[in-house]
């Protein structure tokens, strides 16, 4: 930053400067035109350019100056006040100023000099004032110098070579590097700011008053040499006089006289809302309230915030904060983003959730609402072996909290209070409780139910024990044969209870393997085609049955007619003479041979019965076959 002095328009002023032979320097007044910014280097190759911007600088007014080489480029570029003031392609590109030999630098003044002492004045002496000087190590681009040219640095920013901000009074290099300055000649430093003006009575014209600032700026007005009250503005200076008698401050202003005032601080609002707020000028910390605006600034040294704002405003953006006040503890603040859309009091375990910050600010800047929230508690359970698990809850809900890592769980009432009458540290026992249903078949239904209680050294109350006496030590065998009776009796009742449980087991395990040998057989049969053979399988035994009885009766008949004609025969034939008989034997053998005769006559038509029959049954049991097909279909 310069702010050139009555007069340096006229003159060569340098701003900073390496030694000639490591030429570089960036100036004011050095061109054609006296009163603009000019920048001034030397290649490697011994090449100078100069080049010159294109803003008029005013005496009087500060300006942030920045001059930039880029090698990649071979360019240079000045910027007045973060804007583009000039640039030029100077060299080839990857050109490096110097040879890279160390020599002295110089704020202020110029040096043709291999050591210090600054013989290139006093012709080129700044005149006017410089402050927040920066070396950077590499081309800062536009941007990057608009973003902090009204901030003070740390000195430990990235690629920073030196800073000297001057605020202590010395020239130190603020970046750990080193390069300190010495002050020669009349070089000061004055004090960063103070709170003391000059009033005086212009010559001849005691009714003209000046008012001179630390920082040497001054200006002229006229006032009423009256004895009623008035007030006198200065207002380049943003400054206001009250003064209750004119006539008494004329005869207190023959002198110059200097006065203490403390400053105040002004605040504007987004919606243009201004109030101000007065503080001690010194370098302590303090805090000053817009109670109004619900706004507090704290500044850890006055005179460096009055300092950095004086006669230049600077924005600043403002963390909102959200204040709860909970019934059971102290208020809670936390700053917030109008991008939030959460907004979390890790000290209240509490998160307050909104779809728009900004919307929420101004609905609650200076109009505090009341919300209710369920209160959310935890209930840890742990038990002997160290195991936790932990469970939250909404206080004045019925709840089942369920502790799945013990099996157990617990069931929370809405009229619960935890700050009365809470279980914190409470130890409880616990007797566990396993219900299991088996079931052998689905017309058998059995429920086991076992029932185990602690037999844990704690669960059987024998862990502190003493023998320290005869009679604790009969006392404590008494005791520990009462337990041992107690574990027998409940390892006999669990091995009940595993006997009960393998039975089930194998039942189920031969049920499963019945279940599996009848599902492959099922899967692997064709139902439509194994009914169908049955049906006709079931024909065709009827059918055969059916032809050989009628097969059988018919033969039946056809012998009892032989048998009876036979016995007829035999009989006439014992009644005739011999020689009759003789003739009718010759005859009766002929009917003999016409009698086998009919018998095989017999059997072929019971052969061809037999054959018609099994044809029909065929016929019959396809028939069947087929209405059994479309009956499945």
């Amino acid at each position: 930053w310069i702010k050139p002095g009555t007069g340096s328009s006229s003159q060569r002023n340098i701003i900073i400067s390496t030694d000639r032979s490591e030429y570089w320097r960036l100036s004011y007044g050095f061109g054609a035109s006296r009163d603009r910014v000019s920048w001034s280097t030397t290649s490697s190759s011994d090449s100078i350019h100069d080049m010159v911007g294109s803003t008029q600088l005013d005496e009087g007014q500060w300006y942030h100056v920045a001059a930039v080489y880029d090698p990649g480029a071979g360019k240079k570029y000045i910027y007045v006040n973060g804007e583009l003031d000039g640039e030029a392609n100077a060299y080839s590109a990857g050109s490096v100023l110097g040879t890279g030999v160390s020599r002295y630098g110089f704020i202020g003044v110029g040096s043709e000099a291999s050591s210090f002492n600054a013989n290139r004045g006093p012709a080129h002496w700044f005149n006017g004032l410089i402050d927040e000087v920066r070396v950077w190590d590499l081309a800062r681009s536009q941007e990057e110098i608009q973003q902090t040219r009204n901030t003070y640095l740390t000195g430990d920013e990235s690629d920073l070579a030196s800073y000297w901000n001057f605020n202590d009074g010395t020239a130190n290099d603020l970046t750990g590097n080193g390069n300190h300055g010495t002050l020669r000649g009349d070089a000061q430093i004055p004090a960063t700011v103070n709170n003391e003006i000059t009033l005086s009575a212009a010559q001849g014209s005691p009714d003209i008053m000046t008012v001179e600032i630390p920082d040497g700026t001054s200006e002229t007005v006229s006032y009423t040499q009256t004895a009623g009250s008035q007030t006198v503005n200065f207002s380049n200076l943003n400054l206001t006089i009250d003064i209750s008698d004119g006539t008494t401050l004329l005869g207190q202003l023959t002198s110059p006289k200097t006065f203490t005032i403390n400053p105040t601080l002004e605040v504007t609002t987004p919606t243009g809302i201004t109030r101000e707020a007065g503080y001690q000028f010194n370098s302590s910390s303090q805090t000053l309230t817009f109670s109004d605006l619900s706004l507090e600034v704290n500044t850890d040294d006055t005179q460096a915030m009055t300092a950095a704002l004086l006669n230049n405003a600077k924005t600043f953006t403002v963390p909102s904060t959200l204040v709860i006040n909970s019934p059971n503890t102290t208020a809670s603040e936390t700053a917030y983003g109008l991008s939030d859309s959460v907004i979390d009091f890790s000290s209240l375990g509490l998160e307050v959730h909104t779809t728009n910050a900004q919307t929420t600010n101004i609905t609650l800047l200076n109009s505090s609402r009341s919300f209710l929230v369920p209160e959310t508690r935890r209930l840890i359970m742990t038990d002997e072996s160290g195991i936790q698990q932990s469970l939250e809850y909404r206080a004045s809900y019925n709840t089942r909290l369920d502790f799945s890592e013990f099996g157990i769980q617990s069931d929370i009432s809405d009229s619960y209070d935890s700050y009365s009458n809470g279980l914190d540290a409470t130890r409880i026992e616990v007797s566990p409780v396993r219900s299991q249903l088996v079931r052998a078949e689905d017309s058998i239904t059995r429920q086991l139910r076992m029932d185990v209680n602690n037999v844990t050294a704690n669960g059987l109350e024998i862990e502190n024990e003493s023998i320290a006496t005869v009679d604790y030590a009969r006392a404590a065998i008494i005791s520990l044969d009462s337990t041992i009776n107690t574990v027998n009796s409940k390892k006999g009742y669990l091995g009940a209870v595993r006997e009960s449980l393998t039975f089930a087991m194998s039942d189920l395990v031969n049920q499963t393997w019945n279940l599996g040998t009848s599902q492959a057989n099922i899967g692997t049969a064709d139902l439509a085609i194994e009914v169908a053979e049955l049906a006709k399988n079931q024909i065709l035994a009827q059918s055969a049955t059916a032809m050989v009885t009628q097969a059988n009766a018919l033969s039946q008949n056809i012998l009892g007619l032989i048998n009876d004609g036979s016995m007829q025969l035999g009989s006439a034939f014992g009644m005739l003479s011999p020689t009759t008989q003789i003739r009718n034997l010759g005859a009766s053998g002929s009917m003999i041979q016409d009698v086998n005769f009919a018998t095989e006559t017999i059997n072929m038509a019971k052969a061809q019965i037999l054959s018609d029959s099994h044809n029909a049954m065929f016929i019959q049991a396809n028939i069947s076959y087929i209405k059994a097909l479309q009956l499945l279909k």
